[in-house]
């Protein structure tokens, strides 16, 4: 992913929104950004939801990320793994779908061979 083409966030995600799920996403997003550093990734986009269920999108910086991703402002992505995106996996594999036909790249950390 080269910075001079594309618009890069990364997006994290926990469902319950408690003092140790706080301290998750404060680690999620540490490791993503992390990624992106050492991917020569600079001025990422964050997207986060803390306390949000992955059983559905009605997450608001998910909608955010979505509504960006639509616009052309952003042109990849880079999350933890798929149950970042969705819990449902036909609901992700949707998503997933759309957003690559839209020419966005997505990377999943965990899973590097994406």
């Amino acid at each position: 992913m080269e910075q001079q083409k594309l618009r890069v966030a990364v997006y994290c995600r926990v469902a319950n929104a408690d003092p140790a799920d706080d301290y998750a996403i404060q680690m999620q997003k540490k490791k993503l950004e992390q990624f992106a550093a050492e991917q020569g990734i600079e001025g990422i986009a964050v997207y986060s939801d803390n306390g949000f269920s992955g059983l559905n999108f009605d997450r608001q910086d998910f909608q955010r990320l979505d509504a960006d991703i639509e616009a052309g402002i952003i042109r990849a992505v880079i999350t933890s793994d798929i149950s970042r995106i969705a819990r449902n996996y036909c609901l992700a594999s949707e998503w997933i779908t759309k957003v690559e036909k839209a020419g966005v790249k997505l990377r999943f950390v965990n899973h590097p061979d994406n």
